[in-house]
């Protein structure tokens, strides 16, 4: 019971299905199906998960920037197992689901060619229809990396590439979203979701078949919303060691055999939930890509066809 109730703790906030369901027989005897998930890379699987759990949680299972605070290792980890509802390549929270929305409606703004630095409180303009080119850089980076995410789940060169420009960038995802913020953003994801059904199925007539699934398929279901018809049929391959059902594994019964169990001595790691915590939130400077009115007008005015195309130009 003391090991169960362990587990769970270690395991909270992971979103549901983003790992295979874990008993304390899997932990015992370790199946390939906890010792290998194919969704995370192979330095951040389960067994070093456990052991660092408490360190996860020093800054409220946040990502920090400052390699000093928190090490690369850590922030990777944060981001690979989803559990800052920001800070994540799936539209699990309503917070990703925001924030891929405005990242696809700024992709319809034109970047000027003069560089320029985001400041962490820009002046806003509901009119701007101009991003900077580092932003814009940003914004592609991020959406390169939900789509790796969602179409080739057992990639991880696009995540990675983003975790590391986004440990040494000065901008970051939007956060600090206000309740009447949601409010207009729920509003008008709401009238996109049906305008996006309408547009994709405009798409399909005009196009045959094999050019939409090259072109516009992808899309859909990660940066854009659509029926299951519209987007890429699911490839068996990409789930199936994650979700199999199997014995323990030759190189885990050997380890048993032995006195050895990398995951069960992990899952042990004491989690005092207080070991590394700051009483005081650590904050960093940073800033977002435009401020969040602006980015909340664009996603307000977006007609589907626009950002799509945006987003055949961009990838």
């Amino acid at each position: 019971a003391r090991q169960r109730s362990l587990l769970d703790r270690k395991l909270q906030n992971v979103p549901e299905r983003h790992v295979p369901k874990i008993t304390i027989h899997d932990i015992l005897y370790p199946t390939p199906r906890v010792l290998h998930i194919t969704t995370l890379p192979s330095d951040l699987q389960l067994p070093y998960f456990l052991r660092n759990r408490a360190l996860i949680n020093h800054d409220s299972e946040r990502p920090i920037k400052d390699e000093r605070r928190q090490p690369l290792k850590l922030t990777r980890a944060i981001f690979f197992y989803h559990l800052s509802e920001a800070h994540q390549f799936q539209r699990f929270h309503d917070m990703a689901r925001w924030n891929i929305a405005m990242f696809t409606a700024l992709l319809t703004l034109s970047s000027p060619t003069i560089p320029s630095t985001p400041t962490a409180k820009p002046t806003p303009t509901s009119s701007s229809d101009t991003i900077t080119p580092a932003a814009h850089r940003f914004i592609t980076i991020y959406l390169s990396a939900v789509l790796e995410r969602h179409n080739t789940p057992t990639l991880f060169t696009a995540r990675e590439a983003f975790i590391k420009r986004w440990k040494t960038s000065p901008l970051d995802l939007f956060t600090n979203i206000k309740a009447s913020q949601r409010k207009l953003l729920k509003k008008a994801l709401a009238r996109l979701n049906t305008e996006w059904e309408r547009e994709l199925d405009i798409a399909v007539r005009t196009m045959d078949r094999k050019e939409y699934d090259a072109r516009v398929a992808p899309f859909v279901g990660s940066v854009i919303p659509g029926r299951k018809d519209q987007g890429l049929m699911p490839v068996p391959e990409a789930t199936r060691d994650f979700t199999r059902s199997a014995g323990p594994s030759p190189e885990a019964e050997h380890e048993v055999a032995q006195g050895g169990n990398e995951i069960l001595d992990a899952l042990c790691v004491p989690l005092d939930d207080g070991m590394y915590r700051d009483e005081k939130r650590y904050e960093e400077d940073v800033s977002t890509p435009v401020d969040i009115r602006v980015a909340i007008a664009t996603v307000q005015r977006a007609v589907p066809r626009d950002v799509l195309r945006a987003l055949m130009r961009a990838f």
